[in-house]
């Protein structure tokens, strides 16, 4: 399922799922064990979680302007976490 939906409208999507109901988590989104409590058997944050940070990354530093942007360089890579 994908989208902001309402307890009732999962409820109901899960209750007439043949199968087994993912919800594709976002903004907006029920709480998990709320999405449990009503059947959901997955909760994915697709890329979310990669975009918020690709966002760091791009941000850079606080009071500083992308470092890739000001050298083109891309060495903020390199500091993953492990």
């Amino acid at each position: 399922m994908l989208g902001t939906l309402d307890a009732e409208t999962v409820g109901a999507l899960v209750a007439g799922a043949p199968v087994p109901a993912d919800v594709l988590a976002g903004p907006g989104c029920l709480p998990v064990p709320a999405l449990a409590a009503l059947g959901v058997a997955r909760v994915s944050a697709g890329s979310a979680i990669a975009e918020a940070a690709y966002g760091l990354v791009a941000r850079g530093p606080p009071g500083n302007c992308s470092p890739m942007a000001r050298t083109g360089l891309w060495t903020a890579a390199s500091r993953t976490a492990s």
